[in-house]
């Protein structure tokens, strides 16, 4: 099958030329390679053609483009399910000590390390991770870093992290995003925050 190379040149006209055979010989690593945009082009009915196995090969910043959406919300409902946080035996006092060394952690993300991390590195951070990066933090991270959020660590930000986003990183959220922010969330967000939202997103 195609290499990297050759699997990131097609164009919108070349994949949707793209038959059901040639879309079930996909593998992992070649579906994982295809960029935002190009997931973008695959039409409707090719997002039906893709196997269970493919389906779950696929990031979740590549899902939200998706223009199947029953296929969409399919896809984000089990991987909501499989980075749901899963209880942990541990006593309170060892998990005081990984708070604190979690956050202590964190502190050391300067800026630029912040600004470098990759799409793969932000979807591996732990909710506890997640939970730890101080406001200023969060106001860091760039408009494409935004959609690289997965649901469950969209609903463990905090408070002062929702009210830390920032005008800039607001309208960047996909409404397939804004979806998982719970009830007890959507109140932290500022009056000076709403009107950042654009009509598409809500």
């Amino acid at each position: 099958m195609s290499s990297k190379e050759q699997l990131q040149l097609l164009m919108a006209e070349q994949l949707q030329l793209l038959t059901q055979k040639h879309i079930k010989m996909f593998n992992k690593k070649q579906i994982q390679v295809f960029t935002l945009q190009q997931v973008s082009w695959f039409t409707k009915e090719q997002n039906s053609w893709f196997t269970k196995k493919q389906l779950a090969a696929f990031t979740p910043a590549q899902v939200l483009k998706f223009k199947n959406k029953r296929i969409k919300k399919i896809i984000q409902r089990e991987q909501f399910q499989t980075f749901t946080l899963k209880p942990i035996k541990v006593t309170s006092l060892s998990l005081n000590r990984k708070k604190r060394s979690t956050r202590s952690n964190l502190e050391m993300y300067t800026s630029q390390k912040i600004k470098s991390l990759t799409e793969k590195e932000i979807q591996s951070l732990s909710l506890e991770q997640i939970r730890a990066f101080a406001p200023w933090q969060i106001r860091l991270f760039t408009s494409d870093q935004i959609l690289w959020f997965i649901p469950s660590q969209i609903t463990n930000f905090t408070k002062m992290q929702i009210q830390a986003f920032t005008n800039e990183q607001i309208p960047k959220f996909e409404p397939e995003q804004i979806q998982f922010f719970t009830e007890e969330q959507i109140p932290y967000f500022t009056n000076e925050q709403i009107p950042k939202f654009k009509p598409e997103q809500i």
